[in-house]
């Protein structure tokens, strides 16, 4: 399930009018039935030109309106009020005119968006729904969800907070004061469904999505689930207009007896039924005393598993990818009259193509009839398919014949329907329908050879629309000819027919962190910054410090470091300048007179969220063997063509930098030797290459002498290690070389790339500066790690050390190390599944990563360097080192080779939590990772100070600061609700905190 509109800002295209004011208000989402048609509007297609902006209000910061806003005019004055309520439970009746707010209200505290898990609406959960406003009384009725303690956010592990303390009340507010009236709210949880007592509405596992219908005496609210998470079950909702009544009505659109059995009592255990009821926020159709609305994804087929034909008036328990009809009965109970499932709808719940993403429309009678027909309904799909039915008689199963749909018609479009549907009765009749990333179709009314109704596409538009909104068609007070068809479009704004307004609605929704990659972080461990390791997530126009002492010289990079956002850019050099480094002392040999920084990246077509989806998903495991996405293309300093200022005579220091995600780069200047004097920010005695191999992550410093004389200009080149794709991911017209030049003299020509041939590479021969020993000691501790691939229950392609994943937790690492009890704090049962190491302090550590992949891999560990002892060999180009050094290479980035291992060690001196993965950042995202946890004991008796920045990150995501791994402080052992398998791959999109608008 996906949102709909909404704006953290507010603004106002008033369509101006005059005389009878209160014929133009709106006092739901829109016409009862949800025709998509507004006569009432005294709208001239001549001067809708003349139509402007007139005002616009920002509020709160993370305040988003999901509901529609309501005009509403006082009985004693001529005055349109603009009521607006938000995601924040706040309420504001504005001046339509200026905008200036004449009353406000926050009735409740919000519920926060973290605690359902689901990112669909971000920060908070308040209301959701479009009121409903009654004319007789100027009563204004919605629903708001809070907390069961009424109190807000608080402190994060404030024991009223979570979904299991969620609660939805219904209000009544008398406008335009916006005062309670007597009797309500009304609570809406603990109360069991009519239809099956076992079920019952639990506020914090429900979502109000549809907007607010009034029939009768009763108020009807609509409700599903929060990104089909938890044991939840759709239901519909009846509370009385008189006080002190409250609930009349509860209807499960999945029962008894056909519902999954037996039902579950723990709410995290997905098998409630689902079936909910969101309609991307369009409300449900109203004629008379029935209401219409449509039902999503269920769990299984339900009763209809079969092919047996079916009548829509026999009573279903399974409403599930359904088109329902109930009767809201004189006492407000619920009555189950009608209902169609398409003779597929099983194929849809396991395609998460909702029916349940589009409402169900009543076309206008007096038009839209024939051979028997009296009331047309219309349904979109997330499938694409448009349903037309018989309002009075939906179609049940497979009615039709063959086992077909009963219907009068379907229309199939590429894209998914969000919203509702646009139709206009006069002038013979028309239906306007706009799918995601399509035009706005309209189709002409007629009928077939029997008199049925039948529609026939009778033009397009030529701009297409995201898909996400509600075509609406206003006339000059019915008059034909006057009608204008209106869309609020997420990408471009409020658009009629032939003028656009844009209303700017951009908004990151991307959570990030800093790591600044090869600082140690000795005593900052909290500054390290991989999300839910050392730090909570940045929030989305979140404020974050980091603030460190640095302590290393050297050549090293900052990234992200949360769900492969730095994929997308967010990276760059960080070059520590030291004024004694070996290249820097005067009268030395290898003093140099200038820098350069030369990083080598792998850039993507497609951006990071799409490309994670994907790769993540059970249909790459399938097709493509989980293989991961391959750059397009090679640049140099981010760019194709880059030039680098050279003198003659002049000695050069170039810091190369590997900043990719995916492709280790060879790297070569033509006719210039390089020397090769820092590794991964460690100085090591210079050892002349002519090129270098450098893998995802590493760096190298290099002295490289200039000519002696400007004659020419010369190539510089680097190439993709192509030996890392898969052949069927590759994309087309891929460029695995990139060009820069050396540049003597800008007035001569640059030279033709000449052709990279890769050579024997062996970075195990440096020494470093220092000649440190291979570190020894009584406290030895060995750990084998084992490398492998395979797929999980999901379908997802995962990484594995050991046989395990590594899979988030509930509260960041560091925090569980820093607030457990000493007899726990170095159990690592405590941590959960993230592959936990606790080591003793200055103990000395050996680790053997056993790759049993064909692939190389390049593993990175934080907060150390260590010294490679042993590597086998992986090829030709690739000798292995099987002689134990006597002063082994040191550096924080070793490649491992194809069905090869190599043995590290270091020493553990740096108390905190400090990560070892592979640095392919796919795998990083497929849980190729294990976490250090080193000496916590010590870590502990140094009572670090965390940052505030810290702790409003950590607040405002809902996220608990002490507990083990599950967030439990009272049995640390007891990791009840940890998180033991990855995210759903379907609903993640690495570090967007919403999906993208597909």
């Amino acid at each position: 399930m996906r949102r709909w509109w909404a704006n953290a800002a507010l603004a106002a295209l008033l369509l101006r009018v005059s005389d009878a004011v209160r014929v133009t208000d709106s006092l739901q989402d829109a016409d009862p039935p949800q025709s998509g048609y507004l006569p009432c509007h005294n709208v001239d297609p001549a001067k809708v030109s003349s139509y402007t902006r007139i005002w616009q209000q920002v509020f709160l910061a993370n305040e988003y309106f999901h509901a529609k806003p309501l005009v509403w005019t006082p009985r004693d004055s001529s005055i349109e009020l603009l009521i607006v309520v938000s995601n924040q439970n706040n309420i504001r009746v504005l001046d339509g005119a200026t905008g200036a707010i004449q009353s406000s209200r926050t009735v409740q505290p919000p519920f926060m968006a973290y605690d359902s898990g689901c990112g669909d609406i971000p920060y908070s959960v308040g209301i959701t729904g479009t009121p409903y406003i009654d004319p007789q009384t100027d009563i204004m009725y919605f629903f708001s969800k809070g907390y069961k303690t009424g109190k807000g956010p608080g402190d994060a592990n404030d024991p009223g907070s979570g979904a299991i303390n969620g609660v939805y009340k219904m209000y009544a507010v008398q406008l335009p004061t916006l005062v309670d009236v007597p009797g309500f709210p009304v609570i809406i949880d603990g109360h069991h469904a009519d239809n099956d007592a076992a079920r019952y509405f639990l506020g914090g596992t429900h979502l109000q999505r549809p907007s607010v219908v009034s029939v009768g005496n009763s108020i009807i609210g609509a409700f599903g689930g929060a990104c089909d998470l938890f044991n939840y079950t759709g239901m519909l909702v009846s509370v009385s207009k008189t006080s002190g009544v409250g609930v009349t009505g509860v209807q499960a659109m999945v029962a008894a007896p056909g519902a999954p059995s037996p039902q579950p009592l723990d709410i995290h255990v997905e098998q409630g039924g689902k079936a909910g009821i969101w309609q991307s926020g369009a409300g449900l159709a109203v004629d008379g005393s029935r209401v219409f609305f449509s039902t999503g994804n269920g769990r299984g087929p339900g009763e209809n598993k079969g092919t047996v034909p079916r009548s829509g008036k026999t009573y279903l328990s399974t409403l599930e990818q359904a088109a329902c009809s109930f009767n809201v009965e004189t006492s407000g109970a619920l009555r189950q009259l009608d209902w169609f499932e398409t003779w597929n709808f099983d194929s849809f719940n396991g395609g998460d193509r909702d029916i349940g993403s589009s409402n169900v429309a009543l076309l206008d009678p007096n038009t839209f009839n024939g051979g028997g027909v009296n009331r047309v309904a219309v349904m979109g799909s997330k499938a694409g398919i448009v349903y037309i039915m018989d309002g009075d008689n939906l179609g049940g199963f497979r009615m039709g014949p063959g086992g077909a749909d009963a219907i009068l018609q379907t229309i199939t479009f590429t894209g998914s329907f969000f919203g509702g549907i646009g139709s206009y009765p006069l002038e013979g009749g028309y239906l306007y329908l706009v799918a995601s990333g399509g035009p706005v179709y309209a189709y002409k009314f007629s009928r077939d050879g029997s008199g049925k109704p039948v529609f026939t596409e009778a033009g397009k538009s030529a701009q297409v629309f995201s898909g996400w909104n509600s075509p609406v068609v206003t006339t000059l007070n019915g008059q034909a000819g006057t009608a204008v068809l209106w869309l609020s479009d997420v990408n471009t704004g409020l658009l009629d027919d032939r003028i656009q307004y844009h209303i700017d609605d951009d908004y990151i929704q991307i959570t990030t962190t800093l790591h600044f990659h090869g600082l140690f972080q000795y005593n900052t461990t909290f500054e390290d910054g991989p999300a839910m390791v050392n730090q909570c997530p940045i929030s989305p126009g979140g404020t974050f410090v980091y603030q460190f002492k640095l302590q290393q010289p050297g050549t090293y990079w900052y990234h992200a470091h949360v769900g492969g956002q730095y994929i997308d850019g967010l990276r760059g050099p960080l070059i520590i300048n030291d004024p004694k480094a070996p290249w820097a002392i005067t009268g030395s040999q290898w003093k140099v007179d200038q820098e350069h920084t030369l990083t080598l990246t792998d850039l993507y077509h497609q951006q990071a969220p799409y490309l994670i989806h994907y790769y993540l998903s059970p249909e790459n495991s399938d097709l493509n063997g989980g293989a991961e996405p391959v750059p397009d293309t090679a640049l140099i300093n981010e760019a194709q063509l880059s030039k680098f200022a050279m003198t003659p005579g002049k000695t050069y220091l170039f810091r190369v930098i590997n900043m990719g995600v995916l492709a280790g780069q060879y790297l070569q200047f033509d006719q210039h030797e390089m020397y090769i004097v820092e590794v991964d920010g460690v100085y090591t005695l210079p050892k002349k290459v002519d090129q270098l191999f450098v893998a995802v992550a590493q760096r190298y410093s290099v002295i490289v002498r200039a000519k002696a004389t400007a004659a020419q200009n010369f190539a510089i080149v680097s190439k993709f290690n192509v030996e890392m794709f898969a052949d069927s991911v590759i994309p087309p017209g891929m460029n695995p070389v990139g060009t820069a030049y050396l540049v003597y003299d800008a007035s001569k020509p640059l030279p033709q790339p000449f052709t990279l041939t890769p050579q024997v590479w062996d970075d195990t021969k440096l020494v470093s500066w220092d000649k440190e020993p291979v570190l020894d000691g009584p406290n030895l501790r060995a750990i084998t790690f084992a490398v492998s691939f395979g797929i999980d229950n999901a379908g997802s392609t995962r990484g594995y050390m050991s046989s395990l994943t590594y899979v988030t937790q509930k509260v960041p690492t560091l925090f569980t190390a820093l607030t457990a009890p000493a007899e726990y704090v170095k159990n690592p049962a405590i941590y959960g599944r993230v592959n936990p190491r606790v080591l003793d302090f200055n103990s000395i550590v050996e680790v053997t990563v056993n790759n049993h992949d064909t692939r190389a891999h390049p593993f990175h560990l934080h907060g150390h360097n260590f010294q490679v002892l042993n590597r086998g060999e992986g090829g030709a180009l690739w000798p292995g080192l099987s002689t134990l050094p006597q002063y082994p290479m040191k550096r924080d980035v070793v490649v491992v080779y194809g069905g090869s291992s190599v043995t590290i060690r270091f020493k553990a001196d740096n108390p905190g939590t400090n990560l070892f993965h592979c640095h392919t950042d796919w795998h990083v995202e497929n849980g190729l990772t294990a976490t250090f946890i080193e000496a916590p004991d010590v870590l502990q008796s140094y009572k670090p100070y965390i940052p505030i920045s810290h702790k409003n990150a950590c607040d405002l995501l809902r996220i608990p600061r002490k507990g083990n791994a599950a967030g439990n402080t009272k049995n640390w052992l007891d990791l009840t609700g940890a998180n033991n398998e990855p995210e759903d791959p379907g609903r993640y999109w690495g570090a967007m905190v919403l999906p993208p608008l597909l």
